[in-house]
């Protein structure tokens, strides 16, 4: 999932609306295809700014995006959060089931995500690390680019072996 994006961000596209739905095995089950690419932008280096440009399914939206500020690469990177939660549990990483709660969650600094581990005791310590830095709510807070929260998960992969 992280190459995919990764490929998308390295050619100046941020998808917009990542979620589960949005990622698709081959029948063979042997890869995994980004679809739905009706938000998507093209940017004209690292980062561009869209102001008050609407679209996207908010309960995987990140903060910037629900408070139409200005968005990069990173916004995707904390939507891929959310779903990488939801991979590893089985439910969102907001606990509210009301529209507007789940919105206050991803935006409030006062909300706190619990680590995927809470709910699925098999995710290791170093995932929980990397699934909450991809969902800090300040950009500039998360990964700044889906390559460098690859290294992360490839160095846990390494110390595996």
């Amino acid at each position: 999932l992280c190459t995919g994006l990764n490929f998308l961000h390295q050619r100046n596209i941020v998808h917009r609306d990542i979620k589960p739905e949005n990622f698709l095995l081959t029948r063979d089950l042997q890869q995994v295809k980004i679809v739905d690419f009706g938000l998507s932008k093209v940017t004209t280096g690292w980062r561009s700014l869209w102001d008050k440009e609407g679209g996207g399914t908010r309960k995987y939206m990140s903060p910037e995006q629900l408070n139409k500020k200005s968005l990069d690469a990173r916004s995707d990177i904390f939507s891929f959060g959310l779903t990488a939660y939801e991979l590893l549990t089985g439910r969102h990483a907001c606990t509210a089931t009301e529209g507007k709660e789940i919105l206050w969650q991803l935006r409030s600094s006062r909300y706190r995500f619990e680590p995927p581990s809470k709910y699925n005791p098999k995710v290791p310590p170093a995932i929980d690390k990397i699934v909450l830095k991809a969902l800090r709510r300040k950009p500039e807070n998360r990964y700044q680019s889906i390559a460098e929260m690859l290294l992360d998960l490839e160095r846990i992969g390494e110390s595996r072996i």
